[in-house]
């Protein structure tokens, strides 16, 4: 249950970064209990499911829409539009920009 509450918090609001030590106060749990309980349901880290959902969701938003990668940055929790553009390509292999063109082009 708080492996799911977690996950419904953390994709309400694709802007706020949660930390570990937030969400198990939230929940009267340890930091470590916390971890433990969403990696038996999700099979990873919240970290990195939170990380892996933001990039999904940036990368929808790139191919979807027209709104500008400043914008897309913050929308996904990135307080620089360089920090996020740098988090970007290590998932996907490209900038931001070279994304949006490719996914143009299909």
């Amino acid at each position: 249950e708080i492996a799911k509450r977690t996950h419904e918090i953390i994709v309400s609001d694709w802007s706020v970064r949660y930390t570990a030590k937030q969400l198990a106060e939230r929940f009267g749990v340890s930091e470590s209990s916390l971890k433990n309980y969403f990696s038996s349901v999700y099979g990873c880290g919240y970290a990195e499911y939170q990380h892996a959902a933001r990039m999904r969701r940036a990368a929808k938003l790139l191919s979807d829409t027209e709104s500008k990668v400043a914008e897309i940055a913050a929308a996904v929790g990135f307080s620089t539009q360089a920090k996020f553009g740098a988090a970007f390509k290590e998932c996907y292999g490209v900038t931001p920009l070279e994304y949006r063109r490719t996914q143009r082009l299909k």
